[in-house]
């Protein structure tokens, strides 16, 4: 029975999509009352749904498993490879651009709205670069992390073996060392 305030389309039909509200008239919603369970509050899962757009086949991975060197490196490949298709399209727009002098009020604004969106394209390509950059030296810093935890646990593996060997017969180290990191 209370009237409350507007709230966004969207989230009005969402609401009534997920059976919290429904449609009184064209502009107005009734709020059912609360679920038993909060809706609002679903955990949203770690994965990525790929679907092939030839087979029509879909894929689920971990995010996590996402988030790896190759993959930054790749996405910076992609941003280089978007770049150059954008500068070839801009490249083709200019070509088309017919000018006709310096009155030519037309040509002048079809170029100053080309100005703008170069601009606004190369911001958004250099955060993205940023953003990977940003990435790579994380995972780079992780895995140096890694690396250096996994050497004081051989090193402490290695003391282990010395101070227990009683014969003076060791294992080859090096070997073992070479054989854990491949």
């Amino acid at each position: 029975g209370n009237e409350y305030e507007a709230t966004y389309p969207k989230r009005a039909k969402g609401l009534v999509k997920n059976g919290r509200a429904r449609f009184v008239n064209e502009n107005t919603i009734c709020l059912a009352c609360p679920p038993e369970n909060i809706m609002e509050d679903k955990i949203m899962e770690n994965k990525e749904i790929i679907i092939d757009e030839t087979t029509g086949e879909v894929t689920e991975t971990e995010k996590s498993v996402l988030y790896t060197l190759d993959y930054a490196l790749g996405q910076l490949e992609e941003v280089r490879a978007n770049s150059l298709g954008f500068a070839a399209e801009v490249r083709e727009t200019l070509a088309s651009l017919n000018y006709d002098g310096p009155g030519d009020i037309g040509a002048q604004a079809g170029a100053q709205a080309l100005e703008a969106l170069i601009k606004e394209q190369f911001e958004t390509y250099n955060k993205l670069i940023d953003f990977y950059t940003d990435m790579i030296a994380d995972l780079k810093k992780e895995r140096e992390e890694t690396a250096k935890d996994d050497r004081t646990q051989y090193m402490d593996f290695v003391k282990d073996c010395v101070g227990k060997s009683k014969n003076g017969l060791l294992p080859d180290f090096e070997k073992l060392w070479k054989v854990m990191n491949n």
